[in-house]
């Protein structure tokens, strides 16, 4: 089925998307308006596929590709046109973050974290844990400036993801935080505001079945707090919108408050592809198998509708706008940015 498809490849190639923190309207009062006027902009990405996006502005915007050629891994939109970064990359980005136009990183292969400061990208570390071992680097993620989390996996005896990494940046300095044996492949860490644990959201990969994990980190240790499959009944998910954690469990979607789940809404819909990002819990947007989807906090309808093969990958919200990435399936390294802006 698609729907495993998705979660597979997404876990696999070791990025889960975010709705990163991008100035928007946080009032959760109203319902959130669905009246978007589409665009979709191609990216040509050969023998790759985009892997992450993250904006400061709606004419500030980074998205990146895992692979292919080495010009053609990084790009800018400057409000009107998406133009690759021309110098060559030799490294496999893999996840995006900022904070302003002259401060984002990308955490990459080979343990590897590159930085821009509004004049171009420079290698700003290497890290490992094992000589030899690199570390996928599949999430970047911070409050503050000087308080910034990579996290991701180096492969164990199997070369498989599964020794989990927390990387830390403070100080002007990164360091290796927590590492894990046979942890799993640590997709995302996050804080919430009204929780006393941050979440950590783990992939585990098994030659007989693979996992998905939610933790409370507590002083380093990880504490099990929901344990899935990759069956559609039973997959964990994870993301932010606004300042608060949400949880998907099958096709149930919670708020983490106060270190519990709060249910929110079921997705009882054939299609839902088991991704979703937000402004508020009033404002949702659900990836289905055939378009975008949005929860106004009665109800769920269609707002974008699509006839072609593709697979949605994560998306970014500001005032007024929303930007989505996907990826043509069979289309030899054709991406798209679905670009929707309130009429």
């Amino acid at each position: 089925m698609k729907k495993i498809f998705l979660a597979f490849i997404t876990l696999t190639l070791i990025s889960f998307n975010t709705c990163e923190d991008n100035p928007v309207n946080s009032d959760d009062t109203k319902p959130g308006r669905r009246d978007y006027i589409w665009e979709i902009d191609t990216i040509y990405t050969p023998f790759s596929m985009l892997r992450d996006i993250w904006g400061h502005s709606t004419d500030d915007v980074w998205t990146i590709a895992g692979g292919g050629d080495n010009d053609k891994k990084i790009f800018h939109f400057d409000g009107n046109t998406w133009i690759n970064d021309p110098n060559a990359v030799p490294y496999q980005p893999l996840s995006i973050f900022g904070f302003s136009s002259t401060n984002v990183w990308i955490g990459g292969g080979d343990g590897k974290i590159w930085h821009y400061d509004g004049t171009g990208w420079s290698e700003f570390t290497t890290l490992n844990v094992v000589p030899g071992k690199g570390i996928s680097f599949g999430d970047i993620w911070g409050e503050r400036v000087s308080d910034v989390y990579a996290v991701g996996a180096y492969t164990d005896g199997n070369s498989l993801f599964n020794n989990g990494v927390i990387a830390h940046f403070t100080n002007n300095k990164w360091s290796i935080l927590h590492s894990y044996n046979d942890s799993g492949n640590i997709v995302r860490l996050y804080k919430s505001n009204n929780s006393q644990y941050p979440l950590v959201y783990v992939g585990h990969f098994n030659y007989y079945g693979d996992s998905t994990f939610i933790y409370r980190l507590n002083q380093g240790a990880l504490q099990e707090f929901l344990s899935g499959s990759f069956s559609y009944s039973s997959y964990l998910f994870m993301n932010l919108i606004g300042d608060q954690i949400f949880i998907l469990r099958g096709q149930e979607i919670f708020e983490y408050e106060n270190d519990r789940l709060k249910f929110l809404l079921k997705v009882d819909l054939p299609e839902f592809e088991q991704g979703f990002f937000g402004r508020t819990r009033k404002d949702i947007f659900l990836y289905m198998d055939n378009g975008i989807a949005h929860y106004n906090g009665t109800n769920i309808e269609y707002i974008y509708n699509s006839d072609s093969d593709i697979v949605f990958g994560g998306g970014i919200v500001f005032d007024r706008e929303i930007f989505i990435i996907s990826t043509g399936l069979g289309q030899g390294g054709r991406n798209f940015i679905l670009r929707g802006k309130l009429n």
